[in-house]
């Protein structure tokens, strides 16, 4: 792991204006609980590592008096399951923050970067040249694929590995992006790039741009949500599949609300139209129920070890509503 300098920006104006320089490959580092692995596995090359220590103005949890809640991207997940307004009205939050990693990797990873995070593939990982490294073979479409996608894959077939990205898109999300000089926003569903668009990014971030915060919307009082992550092993683990749903119910049926899936697909999974058909959905009538779910993974398109994840997704729906009526 070899580099020019580890350098302390003081303002967020001068990392950026760092980060842009078209002459070196530089990095931010904030909890540096992804970027040191890729650096120590030579995955990625660095001339310059940005420590973001110093920008306290990113590190916070503001509830505002419109409802809306804003996290700075460099609050550390474990202030995310401690704030007690997060646990109280957004579950699906607080869950999926509990499941990330181990204490000690919560207590040091940031919301930005569980949201930045490369993704796990054993051949992106791994010393195989694929194509999101520049190579031109996706490894994983004959190879083992037994953690891959089975929704928007093609060319590459990884998946997002984010705990918090379904959650807050179920939740109507958006996140800041600083540019330029200037600050923009966007729904954090369409921060993500699909391989089909681009398989050498994950997201829209350009050299030079950091994230600076999330904006929750104000919810509805009687918001209902919950987060549901399977795993390989019983110890802290990425998903195989995970689900987060926010929804607004009139006695059992569905009058507002979305399912968003981690583990399936190379961005955190959105239905439009298995959304749409969320509206009216009577909780109590268990032939509706798996009707929907198996129309929601009607789409699924396994490879040759990872079918298993279309029936998880299709159980972990009704799962999950029977949990949270």
């Amino acid at each position: 792991m070899k580099f020019k300098s580890y350098v302390y920006p003081l303002s967020l104006s001068a990392a950026s204006a760092f980060l842009a320089n078209k002459n070196e490959l530089n990095f931010l580092n904030a909890g540096g609980t992804d970027l040191l692995g890729l650096l120590k596995e030579d995955i990625i090359k660095a001339d310059n590592i940005l420590n973001l220590k110093y920008l306290k103005d990113l590190k916070y949890i503001n509830q505002e008096p419109s409802g809306e809640l804003n996290i700075g991207a460099l609050t550390s997940i474990s202030e995310i399951i401690n704030n007690v307004f997060i646990k109280k009205n957004y579950n699906v939050l607080h869950q999926a923050a509990s499941q990330i990693a181990s204490p000690q990797l919560r207590n040091i990873g940031t919301v930005g970067g569980n949201l930045c995070q490369r993704p796990r593939c054993n051949y992106f990982r791994g010393d195989f040249n694929c194509l999101r490294k520049g190579g031109d073979t996706c490894f994983a479409f004959d190879g083992f694929n037994k953690y891959h996608c089975i929704m928007n894959g093609g060319p590459c077939f990884i998946v997002n590995p984010s705990d918090l990205a379904p959650a807050l898109i179920s939740l109507g999300a958006f996140v800041s992006v600083f540019s330029n000089g200037r600050e923009k926003e966007i729904p954090l569903q369409d921060f993500y790039i699909l391989p089909s668009a681009n398989y050498l990014k994950e997201t829209i971030l350009e050299k030079g741009d950091i994230v600076t915060k999330i904006r929750i919307p104000a919810q509805p009082r009687d918001l209902k949500s919950n987060y549901i992550k399977i795993k390989e092993r019983e110890t802290w683990d990425f998903a195989l599949v995970s689900l987060a749903a926010s929804l607004v119910l009139d006695g059992k049926k569905i009058t507002k609300g979305s399912l968003v899936f981690g583990g399936v697909a190379p961005a955190p999974y959105f239905s439009v139209k298995g959304n749409k058909d969320l509206i009216g959905l009577d909780l109590k009538n268990n032939k509706a129920i798996e009707s929907f779910a198996e129309a929601f993974v009607k789409d699924a398109n396994p490879l040759s070890m990872n079918g298993y994840k279309a029936i998880m997704m299709k159980n972990i729906i009704i799962k999950l509503f029977s949990e949270i009526i």
